[in-house]
């Protein structure tokens, strides 16, 4: 337990991504740790979940330091093993962007932050997904997104049902857009 207050209180308090630069590794210890102390996976992959998510909330908000205040609000959503609280060690990234407004602004901002967001995450230890399943790629306001939802749902093709298998396990981790829209697909 004492490694995880320290990696959290560390992750408060960072400045700049690089300083990370040992994260991966530190959490397989912690993960080692807390396993032989007789926690079980379920309990460590929450300990996990939260320190990445306070990871995320950091990144995100040095980003917002350099680029100032988002034109409108939005959420930083992870999903896979990172969405339902089961990741226990690093994998790759699983995230995307979901803003209010579709303004030329918001999306050179949000297209921007989820630069900056992903390239601190790998910094850290996330690599790349390799199925590019991250916020550089899947960055769209919240009507997009919503269209996208409701197509998976109704057209129950290969292509939308990966996509619904992998999204559907969402949670937001940073930021103030109420997503209920996707919910009531």
């Amino acid at each position: 337990a004492t490694g995880a207050f320290y990696l959290r209180r560390t992750l408060d308090s960072v400045e700049n991504p690089a300083a990370l630069a040992h994260y991966s590794r530190e959490v397989a210890g912690m993960v080692q740790t807390l396993f032989r102390g007789g926690l079980g996976a379920v309990q460590i992959g929450q300990i996990v979940s939260s320190l990445n998510d306070a990871l995320v909330k950091r990144l995100v908000s040095l980003a917002e330091q350099a680029l100032g205040t988002p034109p409108t609000d939005f959420a930083w959503i992870v999903f896979g093993s990172e969405g339902r609280l089961e990741q226990t060690l690093l994998t790759d990234q699983d995230n995307a962007l979901i803003y209010g407004e579709g303004s030329e602004a918001a999306r050179a901002y949000f297209k921007f932050l989820g630069e900056r967001v992903g390239n601190g995450l790998i910094q850290v230890g996330f690599p790349t997904c390799a199925g590019g399943f991250m916020a550089t790629r899947w960055c769209k306001p919240l009507e997009q997104w919503r269209r996208l939802f409701a197509g998976w749902v109704r057209t129950p093709e290969p292509q939308a049902l990966l996509d619904a298998s992998i999204f559907f396990d969402f949670r937001p981790v940073v930021g103030a857009l109420s997503l209920e829209p996707l919910d009531e697909l």
